[in-house]
């Protein structure tokens, strides 16, 4: 049978969580003869690699692969680099899928003419979840509304995300040619080389979809039942923003954002008021994430802007 689908886990130093997501993998409707499923062990130092091979061993369309160079966009290259279907589809390594992720999948792409694909995540709350913690903060921003269909101005998010390999091989995959890093390094905050891939997709004129029926649980990890991390988060998307839509920080442009550093908290601080008096479910520190996003993410695009600004002016080594 001709593969449909080669499922992409790229993984560091979490094997039990990628335990569970093998799991969820190991109960799909479609049968293993139809998908692959290929773990990209990004030089994990834990019990990775023999979680894996205790996978394979009750399901012989497991695959191991070893990538040493850190960072996700290696991980990510390594695996669609071998991966024998014309599709290739990512998802974290701290996801559980739907029973029918792939035989939905199938039909998807058998019904549409996508080039990517992208899915519904859903909150998975293992840890607990703090009254302030409402689904919006963590479920992914397409609106899930539009059930199946072309997305227009958004974009698939990297939890669930489905590319034709042969639109990575003709982009040269994810990592970046001058040499910033988007997409997580081991433990640090880095957002947008999925997004990166869609925006030059749409250059080229390739279709680009979403499907809700796609379905996998993400989880909510314990650094985000801190709202400190959801600050943190909001920075790290500005500061990764001029890369992942391919613009070009000028002084001026980066400059022009500090004074709504200001005025956009001011701007929003009525309505989230107003929400505190009257929404029972709305608490202060709903009020300070709502208040605070638009800061946090000017603050983040303008540290990025300055540090490509200058490291163009820096001298090359010897």
């Amino acid at each position: 049978m001709t593969l449909s689908a080669s499922i992409i886990i790229c993984t560091y130093n979490r094997h039990e969580l990628l335990a569970e997501a093998l799991a969820s993998l190991a109960v799909q409707t479609a049968s293993d003869d139809s998908f692959e499923i290929i773990v990209v062990d990004n030089n994990s130092t834990d019990r990775t690699r023999a979680v894996v091979e205790d996978a394979a061993a009750g399901q012989s369309n497991v695959r191991y692969i070893m990538e040493p160079e850190p960072g996700l966009s290696a991980a990510r290259d390594a695996g669609y680099m071998s991966a024998r279907s014309d599709w290739v589809v990512y998802l974290d390594d701290d996801i559980k899928a739907a029973p029918n992720l792939v035989e939905r999948f199938q039909e998807v792409i058998e019904a549409h003419a996508f080039d990517c694909v992208g899915g519904l995540c859903l909150p998975w709350y293992r840890y607990g979840r703090p009254r302030w913690l409402h689904d919006r903060y963590v479920i992914n921003e397409v609106d899930p509304g539009i059930g199946t269909g072309e997305l227009k101005s958004e974009y698939a998010k990297g939890a669930m995300i489905a590319f034709r390999k042969s639109i990575l091989e003709e982009l040269g995959g994810f990592r970046e040619p001058h040499g910033r890093s988007l997409g997580m390094h081991q433990r640090t905050l880095a957002y947008g080389e999925e997004t990166r891939i869609q925006v030059e997709m749409r250059k080229r004129g390739y279709v680009i979809g979403f499907d809700r029926e796609l379905q996998v649980e993400h989880l909510v990890h314990k650094d985000r039942l801190h709202a400190g991390f959801f600050i943190r988060m909001r920075f790290a998307k500005g500061r990764d923003y001029w890369d992942t839509f391919g613009l070009t920080p000028t002084w001026p442009l980066i400059l022009r954002r500090a004074p709504f550093v200001f005025m956009k908290p001011l701007a929003r601080l009525p309505r989230a008021l107003a929400r505190l008096v009257t929404q029972r479910e709305y608490r202060p520190t709903n009020l300070w994430l709502d208040v605070m996003y638009p800061a946090a993410t000017l603050v983040g695009q303008m540290h990025g802007g300055v540090r490509i600004r200058m490291s163009r002016k820096a001298p090359e080594a010897p």
